[in-house]
């Protein structure tokens, strides 16, 4: 059985991309990097860690591109450099 490949893009911090070699994955990304980010906005979420303290995550479901996406991107560049290939 051949693995599913993520090929998750991300440029400042910020998932810029998410790429997949199956279309019926779903993706959700849970960012803790939130300072700066208005607490109301409606994708950020306050929780209670451990210690009982509140931390803020910006919580949101990524759609996620197939693979072919990257042909000839950077992202396929920097894949190829590191010597990986995805699935």
């Amino acid at each position: 059985m051949t693995p599913i490949s993520i090929v998750l893009n991300v440029y400042d911090g910020s998932v810029q991309g998410v790429f997949t070699s199956q279309p019926d994955v779903e993706i959700t990304l849970v960012d803790w990097d939130v300072a700066g980010t208005d607490a109301d906005h409606p994708e950020v979420v306050a929780v209670r860690d451990a210690l009982g303290r509140t931390r803020h995550a910006f919580v949101a479901r990524a759609t996620p591109q197939p693979l072919s996406e990257l042909a000839g991107s950077d992202v396929e560049a920097a894949i190829d450099a590191a010597e990986l290939v995805p699935n």
